[in-house]
């Protein structure tokens, strides 16, 4: 006899309100999970709330094989992940013609599968998410020399009392990656788009004070995520659409751990959302929420940011994603795989994109928690001899790639820095992977960043630790705007190197430090792009200038100017100046026709140095009277008149 596996049904409303949709579970306890409360106890208001939703049915198991089918847009997918490490995609043509009678070719199914074991050095990776009691040596840190416990008061914090309604509960809400600002819409104001989970802290409420709250629910079985978008004009949710809904004890679980990308994949001028879960799927929405047809693509665990670039060279936008089962997959804008790559390793991280070993094609470079670094090739996947290069310790942060030829010298391709857990910094040379190494003696977590820190013309490294320090570390390359890497996202959707590939910067001569004291000024900007053939421009170039001033400015703090440009090269701006005397900064933002944002920005005086001009104001006048007393000073000497009467002296 064949057993039924019991299920749970989960009902996930996406709302186009400010208010987040309720998310409704029926199991023998709890009917309903809600991220926000609704009122019940009339059913005319809560018809009209669900009249206004769209609903997304997805079925949860609660069984330990974790198999699942969700049923999105129309179609079904079905995944069984019990010991096997694979899981299928969305987007399965063989069992679509299956359904249609056979009567078609047999297609090559889109996979992103590994069913080769990871080597042990990755395996051993894996200890960091399991729940071992001891770790290793090298997390195992004396902070009581760095760390003062007066500065950890107000890590006191509780949540918000938990309404009681029947048949719903209120989740909790965290936010576990970092937020993005962008105008998503093309309306002239900013959203903030922020991937919510929704869980119960085991550890808060390992307070029975704190579970009381709940009523005695099983906080393990309600995990969610949702992408959250603010307003930042008016301070109000503009609209949630939720995503994914799970337990805790799952083997994929709705968490969200990385930040969403932004970018315009279909050219119709608004921000399309990016976003990878936990749970093992993509989604891309678009301004609206809605999520667009094909997609999500399924993978395993994704903890990294999904990447969006040109990898190919063919200018147009491609999607990188990665999982924790050493999964590299690249897909079109339409969702549709070109490539895939399985690595025997952990990744965490987004890759980074860039021309390696210079032989003027994209490269993708992926590190991985066993200490590789790899290098693949942006057009198939493939892996770029002679990588991988190996390090003595976990790469746990995104890499930098970066041009460090000497001035004078012929570049030949581009440098891969990173840190290793084994307390080294390493900066690889890309065309022959041989590599110098700086002990540091300590590990890191964050990427290396590059930019001029010191006001010279050299480029600089900036590397943080976990033991609280900061390294900032010379270069003899020379210094341009364009080799700067000063975050994660340069700006807000790149992750490609932009020197001598596409960019935007201010030229040295505008950007060299000045006090403007006229009715205007002047900036000078080039806008770069070698593409390659067949690819060409990426023009039009929609470019804004804004000159940011200072609170203590009565006028327009924002003085925005947009205009667009169908070439590359130089050209000049004017700009008003300010009336007070201030500073300033020109932020100089362009975005392509594939929605890529690229800026640099420079900051300014106005009218600091006007007691210059008073010094002067008061000393000319001196000057000229005592001038004009040299030259009609008398030329013979002569008595001076007498007005005494007395004539005889």
């Amino acid at each position: 006899t064949k057993k039924s596996t019991p299920e749970t049904n989960a009902t996930v409303t996406t709302s186009t309100e400010s208010n987040p949709a309720p998310a409704t579970v029926s199991n023998p306890d709890v009917k309903k999970v809600n991220e926000s409360l609704v009122n019940v106890s009339n059913p005319s208001e809560e018809r009209k709330v669900n009249e206004s939703h769209t609903e997304m049915n997805i079925k949860l198991p609660t069984s330990v094989d974790n198999s699942s089918t969700t049923t999105v847009s129309g179609g079904t997918n079905s995944s069984e992940n019990g010991t096997n490490t694979g899981r299928r995609l969305l987007e399965d043509n063989n069992s679509k013609g299956s359904q249609e009678g056979n009567d078609k070719e047999d297609v090559p199914v889109a996979t992103a599968e590994n069913d080769q074991a990871l080597d042990e050095n990755a395996d051993s990776s894996f200890e960091l998410f399991r729940d071992t009691d001891e770790l290793a040596d090298e997390y195992n840190y004396d902070y009581d020399d760095y760390v003062d416990d007066a500065m950890w008061g107000d890590e006191e914090w509780t949540e918000e009392q938990h309404e009681k309604i029947e048949d719903y509960v209120n989740v909790d809400s965290h936010i576990l990656s970092t937020p993005v600002i962008a105008d998503i819409d093309n309306d002239g104001v900013s959203e903030m788009i922020i991937a919510v989970s929704y869980f119960f802290d085991h550890e808060y409420y390992d307070n029975p004070e704190h579970l009381k709250e709940l009523g005695g629910i099983d906080i393990g079985k309600y995990v969610a995520g949702a992408i959250v978008v603010f307003n930042l004009d008016t301070k109000q949710v503009k609209w949630t659409t939720d995503l994914d809904l799970s337990t805790d004890n799952a083997s994929f679980r709705a968490y969200i751990y990385s930040s969403p990308t932004v970018v315009d994949l279909d050219g119709d001028g608004n921000l399309d959302i990016l976003v990878g879960t936990s749970f093992g799927l993509f989604y891309v929405l678009d301004h609206h929420g809605k999520i667009r047809e094909k997609f999500p693509l399924e993978m395993a665990e994704i903890q990294g940011a999904v990447v969006a670039a040109d990898i190919n060279d063919d200018g147009k936008i491609e999607l990188v994603t990665t999982d924790t089962h050493g999964n590299v997959a690249a897909w079109t804008a339409e969702g549709k795989g070109i490539w895939e790559q399985h690595l025997k390793s952990l990744v965490t991280q987004g890759p980074s994109i860039g021309d390696v070993d210079g032989d003027g094609h994209s490269d993708v470079v992926v590190p991985t928690l066993s200490g590789n670094i790899y290098v693949l090739s942006g057009k198939d996947g493939s892996k770029v001899r002679p990588y991988p290069y190996r390090t003595h310790g976990r790469v746990m942060n995104q890499v930098l790639l970066v041009d460090l030829t000497k001035r004078g010298e012929k570049s030949k391709g581009l440098t891969i820095v990173t840190t290793s857990f084994d307390g080294y910094l390493y900066l690889i040379d890309g065309p022959t992977s041989c590599a110098d190494v700086v002990d540091i003696g300590e590990t890191s977590y964050s990427m290396v960043l590059a930019d001029n820190v010191d006001g010279g013309d050299d480029l600089d490294l900036i590397v943080t630790t976990m033991n609280g320090n900061v390294f900032c570390f010379s270069t003899p390359a020379p210094h341009h705007p364009l080799k700067a890497w000063r975050s994660i996202n340069q700006g807000r959707n790149n992750v490609a190197i932009r020197y001598n590939r596409a960019g935007i910067y201010v030229t040295h001569p505008s950007r060299a430090f000045r006090d403007e004291e006229g009715r205007n000024f002047w900036v000078e900007i080039e806008i770069v792009d070698e593409y390659r053939f067949p690819s060409g421009s990426q023009a039009p170039y929609n470019v804004t200038t804004t000159l940011l001033v200072p609170g203590n400015y009565q006028g327009e703090r924002r003085i925005k100017q947009s205009q667009i440009f169908a070439r590359r090269g130089k050209y000049r701006i004017k700009l008003p100046t300010v009336g007070v005397r201030t500073t300033g900064t020109v932020l100089v933002e362009m975005v392509d026709k594939n929605g890529l944002y690229f800026s640099d920005e420079f900051s300014l005086t106005f009218h600091m140095y006007y007691y210059k001009l008073l010094k002067w104001l008061l000393v000319l006048p001196m000057l000229g009277m005592f001038g004009v007393l040299v030259i009609l000073r008398p030329q013979e000497a002569m008595p001076l008149p007498s007005f005494s009467r007395n004539t005889d002296l």
